[in-house]
């Protein structure tokens, strides 16, 4: 996403955007924040092109850092449900855990020895929890605590709230690329099958490479 960072690039992407989205990007005042805005709208549109979807398919985008992505439903019934998050692993307040976690979940992040691998274990839940929050379409507004995620292989969501009744899979993404080595991304759906496939787009040259992908 860093060439958006760059005035022109970013003015040729921002034309391409319809009027809705461009008065959603012009809210935001940090040049990265609006690069992101821009970036993941536009992702969005080569995936529809990519898989032949409309705007009524599912879909979901996140942004971290240097990176939008998109994951959509790309097949089925249309009644699925779907959320991804991209987190870039910053430093981060060491009470936020016992915060917006369950009990269990702390316990799982405090377990481990090193800082570094607490905030490894923290990331992977977070990207996970907010994955299912978007999934169930209320976001931020859904309580993480409300819900519990266990890691491990497969990873489960052992817990969750009971007006959500449905099988939700839990997929974290294994990198494809060295330079997300800084990053956490997991994907939630309600679909049984995931396509290990990830498409590469380019906001310098729009070129679109593929890469297979690692599910944990």
């Amino acid at each position: 996403m860093v060439p958006l960072l760059e005035p022109e690039t970013l003015e040729y992407y921002y034309h391409q955007l319809p009027e809705h989205r461009k008065k959603k990007a012009d809210k935001q005042k940090v040049p990265i924040k609006k690069a992101q805005s821009v970036g993941a709208w536009v992702l969005w549109c080569k995936v529809k092109g990519q898989y032949s979807l409309t705007e009524e398919d599912i879909y979901s985008l996140s942004h971290s850092g240097d990176y939008v992505i998109c994951s959509a439903i790309v097949s089925g019934e249309g009644n699925g449900q779907l959320g991804c998050d991209i987190q870039q692993m910053v430093d981060y307040n060491r009470e936020l855990p016992r915060r917006i976690f369950t009990p269990l979940e702390w316990k799982r992040v405090k377990q481990e020895s090193t800082k570094e691998q607490q905030k490894e274990i923290f990331y992977r839940l977070w990207v996970l929890k907010e994955s299912f929050q978007k999934a169930t379409r209320q976001g931020m507004k859904l309580d993480m605590r409300s819900f519990e995620i266990v890691l491990g292989n497969p990873t489960v969501l052992t817990k969750q709230p009971q007006e959500f009744t449905r099988k939700y899979y839990c997929y974290e993404i294994e990198r494809a690329k060295a330079e997300l080595e800084g990053y956490k991304v997991a994907v939630c759906t309600t679909e049984t099958e995931m396509e290990n496939i990830l498409h590469e787009y380019s906001f310098k040259d729009e070129s679109l490479c593929s890469h297979t992908m690692l599910f944990s």
